[in-house]
């Protein structure tokens, strides 16, 4: 009778200790949740960098076309992915926004969101095609998001995660726009420079200026009254005042332009990183890097300017000077007599 009375006993002890212990492990749950994004530390520098934002917390994120979505601290890379997608998408642009969420996109998986968190990604649907190829993204001054991709450009308004495409440029290879401090954006496209003015709701038209009429435009920028304007074949510069292109630069396969003055520009192509600059003569060309297939500049809160390219990955410019070394080596010689 007493063993039966110490396993009475020991039955309900038992009993509450398993309770106790799914109780701790419900508790845990959501920390073994927190990682329903895939993190991994990445092994290799990547070659191949379309983009790059910063976030709240000062990470630089990359979007590269092998590698993945990459959070860069300024020494290791983390690739963060959605869960079960597979192999690591192209990816090709991202921006981060006042919420701090991320706005990633891709090439050939579509446009995704992941919360300010980085736990959870989130598509966002139609009308931006699931397997849509996203060529460029900016926000402009209302923290409007603007997509545009190989068949058309894309407005997904502050705050709301619904996408409405532009009907006048759907089919339009969307490369870059630009916005006016009215609000009248400039639109490259593969048929031309379009503009038009969302807050208005006027019409917008095409730019019908001599040989820029159909022609594809690969990069635009607004610089005070003038437009900015790449292509292959060159650089026009146009006076936004009168509508008269002013000065010109056979400086050709432009991807992006960056303003440094209010003269001065670096200018990124599939060439090389080079700075342009007005003179009373006209526009005149620097290289300044080489060999490199530039395809985004960004400038960070800390005013770094960091260089996305295709083939030589994430370059700062200038890059910073090395260290000398500790001691110097002139002490390790030995004057001669």
């Amino acid at each position: 009778s007493r063993m039966l009375r110490s396993r009475s006993c020991i039955l309900p002890r038992i009993w509450l200790l398993c309770c106790y212990a799914c109780v701790l492990l419900l508790q845990s749950a959501p920390a073994l949740e927190l990682h329903a994004t895939p993190v991994e530390k990445l092994q290799n520098v990547p070659g191949i960098v379309y983009d790059v934002a910063q976030d709240q917390q000062d990470f630089l994120w990359l979007a590269a076309e092998y590698d993945g979505l990459l959070r860069f601290d300024g020494t290791e890379y983390l690739r963060f992915s959605p869960a079960n997608a597979g192999p690591p998408f192209s990816y090709s642009q991202v921006v981060n926004d006042s919420q701090n969420n991320l706005w990633v996109a891709t090439w050939g998986h579509g446009l995704w969101q992941l919360d300010p968190q980085r736990r959870h990604w989130r598509q966002v649907s139609a009308p931006v095609p699931a397997d849509a190829r996203i060529q460029f993204m900016q926000h402009d001054k209302a923290q409007n998001l603007w997509i545009g991709t190989t068949t058309g450009l894309y407005l997904l308004r502050a705050n709301t995660t619904t996408a409405e495409i532009v009907q006048p440029l759907l089919g339009q290879r969307i490369w870059q726009l630009t916005e006016q401090s009215d609000g009248t954006l400039w639109v490259a496209t593969s048929q031309g420079l379009y503009q038009f003015n969302p807050v208005s709701k006027a019409p917008g038209s095409w730019l019908q200026i001599g040989d820029l009429a159909g022609t594809e435009i690969r990069a635009v920028t607004v610089h005070g009254d003038y437009l900015l304007i790449g292509r292959r074949a060159g650089i026009e510069l146009l006076d936004l005042r009168n509508g008269v292109i002013s000065h010109r630069s056979d400086l050709g396969n432009t991807n992006v332009f960056m303003s440094e003055s209010a003269n001065q520009w670096l200018v990124g192509s599939i060439d090389g990183l080079y700075r342009q600059r007005l003179t009373p003569t006209g526009l005149e060309s620097e290289l300044l890097l080489p060999a490199v297939d530039a395809r985004s500049l960004y400038r960070d809160r800390q005013n770094n300017i960091w260089l996305s390219t295709r083939y030589s990955g994430l370059m700062r410019v200038p890059e910073p000077p090395l260290k000398g070394r500790q001691p110097s080596v002139s002490a390790f010689i030995i004057p001669t007599q």
